[in-house]
């Protein structure tokens, strides 16, 4: 992964998105010298958008399923989803 000062990605922008769609390049975009902020390709985005929706999703099924149930038995199945998520990527 690349860095790019904000001000050189601002007067260059068409080309470092070009090079995020065609190339798949990423980058950190940094201003003074600190990250703020990234430009990805969008695939990877929406990647990441559906791993963190599974994420709530397994989480809002677990408070439903667990409402009233024992503190053990609901890490268990946390731990469970956890696990589950982490096999998926």
């Amino acid at each position: 992964m690349r860095s790019v000062d904000s001000v050189i990605l601002r007067k260059n922008l068409g080309q470092y998105v070009n090079e995020a769609f065609y190339r798949g390049d990423e980058f950190i975009i940094k201003r003074a010298g600190k990250p703020v902020a990234a430009l990805v390709p969008l695939v990877d985005l929406e990647k990441l958008t559906a791993i963190r929706e599974a994420g709530f999703k397994a989480l809002q099924d677990l408070w439903n399923k667990n409402k009233s149930a024992a503190l053990p038995s609901v890490l268990k199945d946390v731990t469970q989803a956890v696990q589950q998520i982490r096999r998926r990527r």
